[in-house]
Protein backbone atom coordinates (compact mmCIF):
# COMPACT_ATOMS: atom_id res chain seq x y z
CA UNK A 1 0.00 0.00 0.00
CA UNK A 2 1.20 3.11 -0.52
CA UNK A 3 0.23 3.96 3.12
CA UNK A 4 3.09 1.59 4.01
CA UNK A 5 5.86 2.78 1.99
CA UNK A 6 5.08 6.49 2.94
CA UNK A 7 4.56 5.27 6.85
CA UNK A 8 6.87 2.15 7.06
CA UNK A 9 5.87 1.17 10.46
CA UNK A 10 7.53 -1.21 13.21
CA UNK A 11 5.39 -4.50 13.31
CA UNK A 12 5.07 -5.88 16.70
CA UNK A 13 2.74 -9.15 16.04
CA UNK A 14 3.42 -12.48 17.46
CA UNK A 15 0.71 -14.07 15.87
CA UNK A 16 1.42 -13.01 12.23
CA UNK A 17 5.21 -13.15 12.87
CA UNK A 18 5.35 -16.21 14.81
CA UNK A 19 6.79 -18.42 12.40
CA UNK A 20 9.90 -16.00 12.30
CA UNK A 21 9.66 -14.15 15.36
CA UNK A 22 12.90 -11.98 14.98
CA UNK A 23 11.45 -10.30 12.41
CA UNK A 24 8.76 -9.22 15.34
CA UNK A 25 9.81 -5.22 15.73
CA UNK A 26 11.00 -4.70 12.48
CA UNK A 27 10.25 -2.15 10.18
CA UNK A 28 7.14 -3.19 7.49
CA UNK A 29 9.66 -2.96 4.46
CA UNK A 30 12.22 -4.67 6.32
CA UNK A 31 9.80 -7.49 6.64
CA UNK A 32 8.66 -6.85 3.20
CA UNK A 33 12.66 -7.52 1.83
CA UNK A 34 13.09 -10.45 4.06
CA UNK A 35 9.88 -12.03 2.20
CA UNK A 36 11.19 -11.26 -1.13
CA UNK A 37 15.12 -12.28 -0.12
CA UNK A 38 13.60 -15.52 0.65
CA UNK A 39 11.32 -16.27 -1.90
CA UNK A 40 13.93 -15.52 -4.40
CA UNK A 41 16.75 -17.54 -3.14
CA UNK A 42 13.56 -20.53 -3.90
CA UNK A 43 13.98 -19.30 -6.84
CA UNK A 44 10.53 -17.63 -7.28
CA UNK A 45 9.29 -13.92 -8.33
CA UNK A 46 7.24 -11.95 -6.16
CA UNK A 47 4.83 -9.34 -7.98
CA UNK A 48 4.51 -6.64 -5.97
CA UNK A 49 0.89 -5.10 -6.23
CA UNK A 50 -0.72 -1.69 -4.89
CA UNK A 51 -4.08 -3.50 -3.98
CA UNK A 52 -4.87 -0.64 -1.67
CA UNK A 53 -3.55 2.35 -1.06
CA UNK A 54 -4.55 2.11 2.84
CA UNK A 55 -3.57 0.67 5.52
CA UNK A 56 -7.15 -1.40 5.61
CA UNK A 57 -8.45 -4.52 3.88
CA UNK A 58 -10.14 -4.53 0.36
CA UNK A 59 -13.18 -4.75 -1.45
CA UNK A 60 -15.55 -2.38 -0.66
CA UNK A 61 -18.03 -0.46 -2.68
CA UNK A 62 -16.72 2.87 -0.09
CA UNK A 63 -13.08 1.74 0.69
CA UNK A 64 -12.19 4.02 -2.85
CA UNK A 65 -9.22 1.56 -4.06
CA UNK A 66 -11.08 1.79 -7.58
CA UNK A 67 -8.68 3.65 -8.95
CA UNK A 68 -4.69 3.97 -8.36
CA UNK A 69 -5.17 7.20 -6.23
CA UNK A 70 -7.98 7.98 -3.67
CA UNK A 71 -9.44 11.44 -1.51
CA UNK A 72 -6.06 10.15 1.06
CA UNK A 73 -3.65 9.70 -1.80
CA UNK A 74 -3.01 11.30 -4.77
CA UNK A 75 -1.48 10.19 -8.35
CA UNK A 76 1.56 10.92 -7.66
CA UNK A 77 1.94 9.58 -3.96
CA UNK A 78 0.62 6.07 -5.88
CA UNK A 79 3.26 6.93 -8.02
CA UNK A 80 5.99 7.95 -5.96
CA UNK A 81 5.60 4.39 -3.91
CA UNK A 82 5.97 2.76 -6.88
CA UNK A 83 8.78 4.16 -7.97
CA UNK A 84 10.46 3.68 -4.30
CA UNK A 85 9.69 -0.06 -4.26
CA UNK A 86 10.89 -0.32 -7.47
CA UNK A 87 14.23 1.21 -6.46
CA UNK A 88 13.95 -1.15 -3.57
CA UNK A 89 13.88 -4.26 -5.51
CA UNK A 90 15.94 -3.33 -8.31
CA UNK A 91 19.12 -5.31 -7.95
CA UNK A 92 16.79 -8.59 -7.14
CA UNK A 93 16.81 -10.95 -10.29
CA UNK A 94 12.91 -12.53 -9.12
Amino acid sequence: SVWVVEANPVVRNDTLLHANPKLNGKRALTILDAVVDALSSEGLMTILDNHMSDNDWCCTEQDENGMWYNDRYSEQEWMAAHVAMAKRCKANPF
